[in-house]
């Protein structure tokens, strides 16, 4: 609410929807009017409002990454002339600011960590879980490289996203080092070269690389937001999804660069591809938020149509406000798709179902990992023998804090009696 309580003030989140800067959104309650005023902040996130005490400006906070949660910012959004103005910098993440009466700011600060851990799987059942990383990075979206023995993931460990790998010994090797994010990885055909997403370019794009990182290559040529590669096993096809709004959805592309095909239309993202080569699942929030399965060659969906509903997505985990939708995999031999979900208890973890063209198969549906309370897995990839499973771990901590004397901030003034 502003000041004078004639206003409301809300974000519209579209970073990871459309490729888009997120908006504020200001809603003059008797006209019932809107203005909507851009953050400038490409597909980075922007975090709860509270109106400046002048009633002209608003306090927000801003992540520092697209790619991961690695700090934030807090900035003076001018609701007149758009500027925007950086008043605070942190390290962690921040859930915005609150304006208290006498003109400090009320912050949380949220510390995230992303750490590996593998399993063996036994029967399809994970056991043990060994740690492969640990400490105050993000670690996240792991696979099983070229080489089986080591794990390829995105690292923040040196300040922006970068491909890393980790042995099974816990050698670390980086695979990237441009100054831009380059982040979810995936392997492509027999040659295995390396596909990631980065932005090195000035926006995210699909770039392939050897598999020890030299000669990287740009594929894709979306213009605006090209993300979550993923190859067919011969290699000839790369898919992804793009987040631009005239094209968004689900797209195959040649690894040079050659014949880009749209698949779907439905804003779908993070797409995989089945082992076989032959069908594509993703995630879409059309018509409700599910996993869909279409087929490779035409992108039309399994007959009859196959997907798996994703209505708890929306229930709040004990690590974040709302459950974060990462990459989804078919399990190695093809028979099943797992991804991150709630059981019937409400927990969240790693689910499974299987999968059958043309057979409803929702009786399946199980749950094939659950983490400690204070745990959520994040991402996630099986070895391709079928023998190990590795998981990005997520926790958090949040803290409480008052920042006064900030430069710009204005008290509220006084409320009427």
């Amino acid at each position: 609410w502003s000041p004078d309580g004639e206003s409301l003030a809300v974000i519209r989140n579209n970073g990871y929807v459309t490729g888009l800067a997120d908006e504020v959104v200001i809603v003059d309650l008797a006209s019932r009017k809107t203005r909507t005023l851009s953050t400038g902040e490409g597909i980075g996130q922007s975090y709860g409002l509270s109106w400046n005490g002048d009633g002209r400006s608003l306090v927000l906070a801003l992540t520092t990454s697209a790619a991961a949660a690695l700090g934030s910012r807090m900035v003076l959004l001018d609701a007149r002339d758009q500027s925007v103005r950086e008043l605070l910098r942190f390290p962690d993440m921040t859930g915005g600011a609150e304006l208290l009466a006498d003109g400090r700011l009320l912050l949380e600060s949220a510390q995230f960590r992303q750490s590996l851990r593998v399993f063996e799987l036994r029967d399809g059942a994970p056991v043990g879980g060994r740690w492969l990383t640990r400490g105050t990075s993000i670690d996240r979206q792991p696979i099983f490289g070229p080489d089986p023995a080591w794990v390829v993931f995105s690292s923040s460990r040196v300040g922006n996203m970068d491909i890393w790998g980790v042995s099974s010994v816990g050698a670390v090797r980086r695979f990237t080092d441009h100054p831009g994010e380059d982040y979810d990885p995936a392997v492509l055909g027999p040659e295995k070269r390396l596909l990631f997403s980065s932005n090195r370019s000035g926006n995210f794009e699909i770039w392939s690389a050897e598999p020890d990182g030299r000669d990287p290559r740009q594929i894709s040529r979306d213009g605006v937001d090209a993300e979550n590669p993923t190859g067919t096993p011969d290699g000839r096809w790369v898919v992804y999804a793009s987040g631009n709004p005239e094209k968004a959805g689900v797209w195959k592309i040649r690894p040079d660069g050659t014949e880009a095909t749209r698949l779907s239309r439905d804003g779908g993202s993070q797409p995989e591809v089945s082992p076989d080569g032959a069908f594509a699942a993703y995630h879409t929030v059309a018509s409700g938020a599910r996993i869909v399965v279409i087929r490779l060659q035409d992108g039309k969906e399994a007959m009859p149509p196959w997907d798996i509903p994703l209505s708890g997505l929306a229930a709040a985990s004990p690590i974040s406000d709302s459950f974060v939708v990462g990459r989804l995999r078919w399990t190695p031999d093809g028979g099943a798709i797992a991804y991150l979900g709630f059981g019937t208890d409400g927990r969240p973890g790693l689910m499974v179902q299987d999968f059958v063209p043309g057979r409803d198969t929702g009786a399946s549906r199980r749950r094939l990992l659950l983490l400690d309370d204070d745990q959520v897995p994040e991402s996630f990839g099986f070895s391709a023998d079928g023998k190990h499973l590795a998981v990005s771990v997520q926790e958090r901590r949040s803290n409480l804090m008052t920042v006064g004397g900030v430069r710009g901030v204005r008290r509220r003034p006084a409320r009427p009696r």
